[in-house]
């Protein structure tokens, strides 16, 4: 008696079942959502505010002297105009909510490419990527320079796109409310709300001292020189004394250096040293990365999961009408098929776990990291 002949042929409920497993995992392979109207005329708005804002760039940039290369030409004009200064450790806050508005602007704007675009990656559409990008970060690039400039003009035009990306935000929120995702934009854009409210309140803060202080279009050029003893009692000079200074070693008892060396260890987790404050550009890279880790997480826990939950459903049920166990006399496809089924079932189980558990715990990690160094404790 042949082989194939005491085969077993499948049938029509494996057939349909496999089928339907196949078809179910295709269609969450790319993550779907609906897309509000209000969020392309949004994204349209801010596209074609960066025109204005490469005019500003360039006003702000002929506001700005030069200090060293050709200063007889135009009078030492046009200056060096850049976003961040990060040879200083004032406007930390700002920089941070500048920053972090462009990055989750960005992210957004990648999320809204992958809805609307069929191939992704092909050149085309990575150039136009780039280019947009580039254009769009000029909106941004007047926010955050104007920390870095510290005159009215450089504060007005600020002021004036924070309250206009402000405004479209909320007339998008607004505009969004009868979707069925309105709830998961409010607690994804709650960082972004949080940035604009207090830029929006901020920078006109600003813009009223520096008319105070007549600085209108360029900054008091005022040295101050400080004297040695100030640099004695500064941080940095009480760190390079503390380093110089030789350890004095003194017999305590046992007890009493066990409980005080328990004590100095508590202190050294969590202290405050007066005077000392994180590089204005390494709080601002953490801000941005639990930002963005943020909107992930929220993107993840609502719209992945339950896509990947169906694929494990579905490829349950088809283990279900196929069976868990071979048994004898079954064909090859059969078997390949179970195979495949429980490799699937395994790896989306592991992929779904060990993001359920990494997203969220970096979420908090480097949020907690933004706030610790935020607030200048050691």
């Amino acid at each position: 008696m042949p082989l194939t002949s005491s085969l077993k042929k499948p049938s029509p409920a494996f057939l349909t079942s496999v089928d339907i497993f196949v078809d179910t995992f295709q269609e969450n392979l790319v993550y779907q959502r609906e897309i509000c109207p209000a969020e392309l005329e949004a994204d349209t708005i801010l596209t074609y505010l960066a025109i204005p804002s490469i005019v500003i760039i360039l006003i702000s940039s002929f506001c700005q002297r030069r200090k060293i290369l050709r200063l007889d030409l135009c009078g030492g004009r046009m200056g060096l105009v850049y976003p961040i200064n990060i040879f200083t450790r004032d406007s930390r806050l700002e920089y941070c909510c500048s920053f972090g508005l462009a990055a989750c602007s960005a992210y957004e704007r990648v999320i809204l490419f992958t809805f609307l675009k069929e191939n992704l990656w092909t050149l085309t559409i990575v150039l136009e990527w780039s280019v947009s990008f580039l254009i769009y970060a000029t909106l941004f690039f007047n926010i955050a320079s104007a920390f870095s400039i510290k005159t009215a003009l450089s504060y007005f035009f600020s002021s004036l796109f924070v309250w206009i990306i402000m405004v479209v935000r909320f007339n998008e929120l607004a505009s969004c409310q009868e979707n069925d995702n309105f709830v998961v934009m409010v607690i994804k854009f709650t960082p972004t709300i949080l940035c604009l409210s207090y830029l929006a309140v901020k920078t006109p803060y600003l813009l009223l001292k520096a008319i105070q202080s007549k600085e209108y279009v360029e900054r008091k050029q005022v040295q101050e020189f400080q004297t040695v003893e100030q640099i004695r009692e500064s941080f940095q000079g009480k760190h390079v004394r503390k380093l110089l200074k030789h350890p004095v070693q003194q017999i305590v008892d046992t007890t009493v250096a066990t409980k005080e060396n328990f004590i100095d260890k508590l202190h050294k987790i969590y202290r405050e040293e007066k005077g000392f404050k994180y590089p204005t550009m390494l709080v601002t890279i953490l801000f941005v990365a639990a930002m963005i880790i943020y909107m992930m997480t929220i993107d993840f826990m609502v719209l992945i999961i339950p896509h990947l939950n169906n694929i494990l459903s579905k490829s349950l049920e088809a283990l279900e009408r196929i069976g868990y166990v071979a048994v004898d006399g079954e064909l090859p496809s059969v078997t390949n098929t179970r195979e495949s089924l429980h490799l699937v079932f395994n790896m989306t189980q592991c992929v779904l776990y060990s993001l359920m558990a990494a997203l969220p715990l970096s979420c908090f990690t480097l949020i907690v990291s933004s706030l610790h160094s935020l607030i200048s404790f050691r």
